[in-house]
């Protein structure tokens, strides 16, 4: 991982370069992540998760796997982040500081909230 800048690993990863013995597809890492969110969810109170990820590399595959949201030259900062909520239509996000409707993956799509 030292050979190549973060942003040129990432993408080399999402375009499925690596073999996946060795580093499962975005794609699948991403849906596996939420998968145990929703599982989660319906035993959380009130509804909601608090989630802490300890490295950048993870918030960035979440941001473009959850969101659609490619890596740029904003690496994400130290004790950097996002806030989300699903609402019915669209997901609302929090992203650098800015507050933005993003469209869910169409696999959350059919995901419904068991609201209390």
């Amino acid at each position: 991982m030292q050979k190549y800048p973060n942003l040129e690993i990432f993408f080399k990863w999402a375009s499925g370069f690596y073999p996946p013995e060795e580093w499962p597809s975005l794609l699948l890492y991403c849906q596996r992540a939420a998968d145990v969110l929703w599982n989660q969810l319906k035993l959380a109170p009130e509804n909601g998760i608090d989630i802490y990820i300890s490295h950048d590399w993870h918030i960035t595959a979440f941001r473009f796997g959850w969101f659609g949201l490619p890596p740029d030259d904003r690496w994400v900062d130290y004790l950097g982040g996002f806030i989300f909520t699903l609402e019915e239509k669209h997901i609302l996000l929090s992203d650098y500081g800015e507050i933005k409707a993003v469209e869910a993956p169409h696999w959350w799509k059919n995901k419904k909230l068991n609201k209390k």
